[in-house]
């Protein structure tokens, strides 16, 4: 099966998430642990980088958000200045929205944020929804309140109402911000379908054998290695609050982070 993941040039160097390591790593457990086909949805150039993964067997399409003019006209009828980071996380995390609108042959792929680790092949086969299905957020027992970092989606039917879902998120984006998860929680109410914990497993939860995708849903793997070591490294207060809740949990899923092979990444102070 195709797994997609998504990013925009412009957010590729953000603060504290490193993501040329955070890719990296994905990409070598996928091919280590999976049989997962890896497909880069990037809003950027070709570089070095895009290079890269290639020669470990990404297919690296080249991709802007569609409805990115749409939402800038958007704040400008709200009198709002959006920031250029702001912009640059926008046009990466809604990218995942584009994917039923690419033309794929495939009825159902695998999508995932950029900071997953891959411990056993997800089987993802197995998972045909409607729609399509996400695991809880932050609760693991609050189903509604989805994370959209890993989703198995059914193209045919979400392109059938792309279009669609695209206006909504325009029309409403002063409620959903940056992010897609609101949109698509509110947009498909009571049509999304639930993915078992071992599919979204984040470290914040403990340590979990049977986990077959991590994670990193806050602090990303070079920040605690730094606050392994200087627990006063400033972070968003929600970071710290989840690295507390299991600190030894973060320990371990960075020991395997390590071990995917990925550079060690280099936190900068907020």
């Amino acid at each position: 099966m195709k797994w997609f993941f998504a990013l925009s040039e412009a957010s590729l160097n953000h603060p504290n998430h490193d993501w040329v390591a955070m890719i990296r790593a994905a990409v070598t457990s996928a091919k280590a642990n999976t049989r997962l086909q890896p497909h880069f949805l990037y809003d950027g150039a070709p570089s070095a980088f895009t290079e890269e993964l290639q020669g470990l067997g990404v297919t690296v399409r080249h991709k802007s958000l569609t409805f990115l003019p749409n939402i800038q006209g958007r704040w400008h009828e709200l009198g709002m200045a959006p920031d250029a980071l702001r912009l640059a996380i926008i046009a990466g995390a809604y990218l995942r929205t584009e994917i039923p609108a690419l033309g794929l042959e495939d009825e159902f792929i695998l999508y995932t944020d950029c900071d997953v680790l891959f411990l056993a092949d997800p089987a993802v086969e197995r998972f045909r929804p409607a729609y399509f299905a996400c695991a809880p957020q932050r609760d693991p027992n609050d189903l509604a309140d989805i994370n959209s970092g890993v989703m198995v989606m059914n193209v045919p039917a979400m392109r059938r109402e792309v279009e669609n879902f695209w206006h909504f998120i325009v029309n409403n984006f002063e409620r959903f911000g940056a992010y897609d998860q609101d949109a698509l929680r509110e947009y498909y109410a009571g049509r999304f379908e639930t993915l078992p914990l071992e599919m979204n497993w984040k470290p914040y939860w403990g340590v979990n054998d049977a986990a077959r995708i991590v994670h990193f849903h806050g602090p990303k793997p070079g920040v605690i290695r730094h606050l392994l070591s200087d627990p006063t490294f400033p972070i968003p207060p929600i970071w710290r609050e989840l690295f507390e809740e299991n600190q030894a949990a973060y320990v371990e899923y960075l020991r395997r982070w390590d071990a995917a092979g990925a550079a060690p990444a280099t936190p900068r102070a907020a």
